[in-house]
């Protein structure tokens, strides 16, 4: 059965690319169906292989937005919004990268009411054993920090994410895969 193009999980609204660097988007289609993606004034496609993977690579890019992409097949139109363009990084550990910010409550309590940062945003692994490698991950998606989401935010990413917002003014993103 034809299924149309599909995405990762971590390809999403209000993403964060990262900057100075070619940016991969890879996903799932028919085999030999034709890919489309248009973002930030470009277009490029590429073919999905016999096994249904395609990936390419957009050109670089520095800190910015927010945009917006499309990507398309013949039977399938995916918009995602509200995309920016800076620093990702990776949190990953033990319990020390996942205690929320909400576990130190009420040492955390004014971090937490006076964060409106909307250049940050999160995206989660979801805790899952797996003993060969995945094609995709569990999550909630990308969520822009704010004192209504920062609550669930890891302490030690956001903290680092926060710093370095403050001092080099860029978007950051944070995927934290701390399990």
């Amino acid at each position: 059965l034809s299924a149309g193009v599909r995405l990762p999980r971590l390809v999403g609204d209000h993403m964060v690319l990262q900057r100075g660097h070619p940016i991969p988007v890879w996903g799932w289609a028919d085999p030999d169906e034709r890919i489309t993606i248009t973002f930030a004034g470009k277009t490029v496609t590429t073919k999905a292989g016999v096994d249904t993977k395609w990936r390419l690579d957009l050109p670089t890019m520095a800190a910015g937005g927010p945009y917006t992409m499309t990507v398309q097949d013949k039977k399938t139109t995916i918009v995602i919004r509200d995309i920016l363009v800076g620093d990702v990084w990776l949190g990953s550990g033990q319990s020390n990268m996942e205690w929320a910010m909400n576990k130190f409550l009420p040492s955390t309590k004014t971090d937490v009411e006076t964060a409106r940062f909307p250049a940050i945003r999160l995206i989660d692994v979801n805790d899952t054993i797996a003993l060969v490698p995945q094609a995709d991950i569990g999550t909630k998606g990308w969520r822009v920090c704010s004192p209504e989401t920062v609550s669930d935010f890891s302490a030690v990413a956001f903290f680092f994410a926060r710093n370095l917002h403050q001092h080099y003014n860029v978007p950051i993103g944070l995927i934290t895969s701390d399990w």
